[in-house]
């Protein structure tokens, strides 16, 4: 990678530089720009360029190549997504120990920066790459049985694990990122810093009674889905010890034959959009003057894509299977894309996180993207499925024949949620019990369909 770093810009008059951060891809043979943190009496700021002559992929469809910088308000978007959230982002401390402002997203980066999600590193000047591939067979050690189970019990808990098993992932359920072996079915964490992990295992929150069976409630969601049709992320269910665990293998990364392990460059779809990390409700984003709705992910969003038609299939089709299923929870950081290292365009990543909310003792009832206006899922009618049907990213409704086919492929979906809860539990990969709040939230969804379009689906 070349060390060049274009000539830093001039502060305006009533600003001065405090940060000047590379920013970097793991993959990506040069670098891709600098980040500029300001301070001055409208507090603190960020500026971003792209080096000129930049050939790599775009850090974001929100912030694609250009010669002119981002100013704050288009480059603060994405970067403030690539910080943690909650507790994980107030215990940022710098060199002296105190705290940042939440607002001083470049101090914050130029502390954690090499660890945001993904491919994308953002570090000071001078710094070694902190992200490089990983070989399993030398830059990894095991983690036996025990480690783990002590690990996600504390993380569980609410406590932090050891630095190098990484838990530093956005979101609020706790995770574990580590690395797995499947040839010698082992579990690992790096020995050598910077080496991507593969996995995530994801445990449910000890001390949140309204998460209570979450573990049981997304295996059973996700296998469901996947009966469905729909192209989900890889995981499995274990238990280590006395701790259950979810087992969700990384779609950002790649392991090829000689087990060097590789980043993807990934955003959610916040990121893509241009949306405040705290916009990624629908309700938030109107309050704030934004958008960010299923409009948005069926329109802009999906027309980023190398296949913009096929993106938007997939969608339309996960958002009807989440309101099945209860997911009301499907947010904007709940869909992603990849892109590739040649700068092309993305394309959709497998779908993740699909939990029937509603079945959890919170019972969770408010879709977090409203159906054509409508919040409430068990309020949903014929008119807001018909525009689910419809919506190509314009409000030019398609021709009949396609809208009775998107239907149909509705209404085949529905026929199968209920065996296909069946199956699962039929599969031990969830149990009866587990099964019970979601199945009576389905069948609510089928009611809800009889009544509406006459489809006799129990």
């Amino acid at each position: 990678m070349s060390d060049r770093v274009p000539s830093s810009p001039h502060a305006p008059a009533d600003e001065a530089i405090v940060h000047t951060l590379r920013v970097q891809l793991e993959g990506v043979d040069q670098l891709v720009g600098i980040l500029h943190g300001l301070i001055g009496r409208g507090g603190h700021r960020i500026r971003f360029a792209y080096v000129p002559g930049y050939r790599g992929p775009a850090l974001s469809c929100s912030l694609t190549p250009r010669d002119e910088p981002y100013g704050d308000r288009e480059a603060r978007t994405y970067f403030d997504n690539l910080l943690p959230e909650g507790a994980a982002r107030r215990d940022v401390v710098d060199h002296s120990g105190r705290p940042f402002d939440e607002d001083d997203v470049a101090g914050l980066l130029s502390v954690v920066g090499g660890e945001c999600p993904g491919a994308v590193m953002v570090v000071p000047p001078g710094v070694p790459s902190p992200k490089v591939p990983g070989d399993l067979r030398s830059d990894y050690e095991l983690l036996t049985d025990n480690e783990l189970a002590e690990t996600l019990r504390g993380l569980a808990a609410g406590l932090a694990p050891d630095d190098l098993v990484r838990a530093s992932l956005p979101g609020v359920q706790p995770k574990l990122a580590v690395a797995y072996d499947a040839d010698s079915d082992t579990f690992m964490r790096p020995r050598t810093y910077g080496v991507p992990t593969t996995h995530l295992l994801k445990v449910a929150p000890a001390r949140e009674p309204r998460f209570a069976g979450v573990i049981g409630n997304e295996m059973l969601c996700m296998r469901v889905a996947a009966r469905l049709g729909l192209p989900v992320a890889e995981m499995q269910r274990l238990a280590f010890d006395d701790v259950e665990a979810l087992v969700v293998r990384r779609y950002d990364r790649t392991i090829a034959p000689d087990k060097i392990v590789r980043r993807l460059h990934q955003e959610d779809a916040a990121q893509a959009l241009g949306l405040d990390r705290t916009l990624k409700y629908e309700n938030k984003a109107r309050a704030a003057g934004r958008a960010a709705g299923l409009a948005e992910l069926l329109g802009p969003f999906s027309s980023f894509t190398v296949a913009p038609a096929e993106t938007r299939d997939v969608l339309r089709r996960a958002v009807f299977a989440n309101w099945l299923l209860g997911n009301n929870d499907a947010h904007m950081k709940n869909f992603s894309l990849l892109h590739p290292a040649d700068g092309g365009q993305p394309t959709l990543a497998p779908l993740y996180d699909i939990v029937s909310v509603e079945a959890l003792p919170g019972r969770w009832t408010e879709m977090a993207m409203r159906m054509h206006g409508t919040e409430v899922a068990a309020a949903v009618r014929r008119s807001d499925i018909e525009w689910l049907a419809a919506f190509d990213g314009s409000d030019r409704r398609p021709p009949g024949t396609v809208l009775r086919r998107r239907l149909g492929a509705f209404r085949d979906m529905a026929a199968a949620v209920l065996s296909g809860i069946a199956g699962v539990v039929q599969a031990e990969d969830a149990s009866e019990d587990e099964a019970a709040p979601i199945e009576s939230v389905a069948r609510a969804r089928l009611a809800i369909l009889q009544r509406e379009f006459g489809w006799n689906l129990v």
